[in-house]
């Protein structure tokens, strides 16, 4: 046995995946549960970090905010005492590295004083922050770009009064390169930083630099979106195809953002060394699990291999098992079973011997009695053979002997006229010449028998054109499709052509042709062939349908199957009796034998369809009233 087939290593398998799998959804669960762990500490931390963060800026804005109003009530700002002003200002800037330069503007919004001669005096009145100061607003503008240094600033901008009336502005612009003490606390160099963005967007504060110089807009990343909008909370970004953890929290006072992020491949570090430990464990599991699978295997599939060896032992000669050991337990009882089964055995197959021995004694004479039956049922297979052949002759005989007596029967008439006008015309000619030799002809006689000779012309002209047209129909043949090439018809076409073709033909009062049929079915055949099945039939409808009702209907139905495309044919005329649709198809057959057409309609139906079309053609014999034409043909 291969041992890929093998029962008990199917067993092992078995048993050893499900520990595999038990083993491995454990340590999956573990790690899980870690992850997310680590993953709540780091949300927490940053969380924390960067409501503090936020909460640090606002301080920071709120109080200088409120030294630049204390700073724009000093007698000397609001005197314009430029002597003791500078003094005063040039202290402020030395004692505040954040603070770039203090700056006075008039009403007009022109520089008249700065703190820093690195750029020359100007018109600010252009910048919001003057127009919003010199209005009476505290107003900190939003990140520009100092003419000065080049680095993004804020500025802070206070009106000055006197009395009640505003007289100029004080500004301080910010250096926020210098301000950054509050997130280098929380920059962790690879593992995670906090950075700062404006209220649209834009990093003002990062460890990075040259995203402050470009001033970076991030706009676009989900947890920007949220603290702009005035949420604080956590989430998840990539950046750069890095994922990261991050944290957020809004500036009440100046509306920016504070995010402290961590990378997620540094945050879940430590699950690296969880993971080492894990696969120690699993690898020692791994061991004691085969071990254990062993020991198992050996212990249960013992017995079995004992029925199987005593089994094979039966196999090579048959008698009773005999087992090395009387087992008490379950294997005791199959043990025992089963040589109570092969004593049954050994008595069933001892019955079935003599059974099997009668059987064949009976089967040899009926093997006889066989032999004689078939030789009889061969002989009478040939004789209905035989019948069923001269049943066919002779149907054949009868058909052509209907056909001989219609054909006679259509020439019995116009010839029995010819003979009779013949014989007529010779009997008046005869006298004619009596009356000629007798010498007493008189010009009336000339004329009586001139008219006679005219007449009985006529008539024989008139029966013996009647004559060739009955042979003519005899000859006609729809031969000439099959020398046609064949192509694409489309069935639709073919049969509003063949409708559009009777219009003038007959003259009947009323009638109706519907024609319902998909406008893309098509075939491969002879071009006509098909106009050439329904103009017969309309033939036929129309001759017989317009005298008895005061509508003829017809209808024409195209269906579309898997394997051939049906075409249903009916009208509301005489119809026809069930024992004259066995002959329907048979040449000059015709409902009344006097009637004046020649009975080839169908019959060229018939033809066209069975051996152009290579199709089939029925009646249905069970229409109340008309007739029911069914053509299948094949696609």
């Amino acid at each position: 046995m291969k041992w890929y087939r093998s029962f008990r290593i199917k067993t092992l398998l078995i048993f050893f995946s499900m520990m595999i799998l038990i083993v491995v959804a454990i340590n999956i669960i573990i790690i899980g549960k870690v992850q997310d762990d680590i993953e709540q500490r780091v949300y927490a931390q940053n969380i924390d970090a960067a409501k503090i963060l936020a909460e640090s800026f606002d301080l920071f804005f709120s109080g200088l905010k409120d030294s630049m109003v204390t700073l724009s009530n000093v007698d000397e700002v609001q005197h314009f005492d430029m002597k003791n002003t500078d003094n005063l200002l040039k202290q402020i800037v030395n004692k505040n590295p954040s603070i770039s330069q203090i700056y006075l503007m008039d009403k007009e919004g022109m520089q008249y004083y700065k703190t820093s001669h690195l750029d020359t005096l100007g018109s600010r009145a252009d910048r919001d922050y003057f127009q919003m100061a010199i209005s009476g607003q505290v107003y900190i503008s939003d990140i520009i770009v100092s003419r000065s240094t080049g680095k993004p600033i804020t500025v802070v901008a206070v009106p000055i009064y006197d009395a009640e009336e505003i007289i100029g502005v004080l500004g301080a612009s910010i250096d926020l390169m210098k301000v950054d003490s509050f997130i280098i606390t929380y920059n962790y160099e690879k593992a995670g930083y906090a950075f700062i963005v404006d209220k649209n967007g834009k990093i003002i504060l990062h460890p990075n630099e040259e995203y402050i110089d470009s001033i970076l807009d991030i706009s676009d990343l989900e947890p920007v979106k949220a603290v702009l909008s005035g949420s604080s909370g956590i989430g998840r970004y990539f950046y750069k195809e890095e994922e990261r953890l991050v944290a957020y929290a809004g500036m009440k006072e100046m509306g920016w953002g504070v995010l402290v992020q961590t990378p997620v491949k540094f945050a879940l570090k430590e699950i690296d060394e969880i993971k080492e430990w894990l696969m120690v464990i699993l690898s020692i599991t791994i061991f004691c699990l085969v071990m254990i699978s062993i020991a198992l295997s050996n212990y249960f599939m013992a017995p079995i291999s004992e029925i199987v060896r005593v089994i094979e032992g039966i196999q090579k000669k048959r008698g009773m098992p005999r087992f090395k050991k009387n087992r008490k337990d379950e294997y005791g009882l199959i043990q025992d079973a089963f040589v109570k089964m092969m004593e049954a055995l050994n008595d069933a197959h001892e019955f079935l011997e003599e059974q099997v021995q009668e059987r064949t004694t009976e089967l040899s004479i009926a093997n006889q009695e066989l032999t004689t039956t078939n030789g009889k049922l061969k002989s009478a297979v040939q004789e209905l053979k035989y019948t069923q052949e001269k049943l066919i002759e002779s149907e054949k005989i009868s058909a052509l002997a209907r056909i001989g007596v219609r054909i006679s029967h259509e020439l019995n008439t116009p010839l029995g006229i010819c003979i009779t006008t013949s014989s007529f015309l010779n009997h008046k000619t005869s006298k004619f010449r009596e009356k000629l030799n007798d010498d007493i002809m008189k010009r009336e006689h000339v004329e009586s028998y001139l008219e006679i000779v005219n007449e009985s012309m006529r008539i024989l002209e008139d029966q013996l054109k009647k004559s060739d047209e009955i042979i003519g129909y005899l000859r006609e043949s729809p031969l000439e499709f099959q020398w046609l090439e064949k192509q694409e018809v489309n069935i639709h076409q073919e049969l509003v052509q063949s409708k559009e073709s009777f219009k003038e033909v007959f003259n009947c009062p009323s009638y109706d042709i519907q024609i319902f049929c998909d406008e893309e079915i098509t075939i491969i055949s002879a071009h006509g062939a098909i106009q050439e099945v329904i103009k017969n039939l309309l033939d036929n409808s129309f001759k017989h349908g317009c005298s008895v009702s005061d509508l003829l209907e017809v209808m024409i139905d195209v269906s579309e199957l898997d394997n051939e495309i049906v075409l249903t044919y009916s009208d509301n005329g005489v119809g026809m009796n069930p024992e004259e649709l066995d002959y329907v198809f048979e040449p000059m057959f015709k409902k009344s034998m006097g009637a004046e057409t020649a009975g080839m309609g169908l019959t060229k139906v018939y033809y066209i369809v069975t051996n152009i079309l290579n199709g089939d053609i029925t009646f249905d014999k069970h229409v109340s009233k008309g007739i029911k034409v069914i053509i299948a043909i094949p696609k």
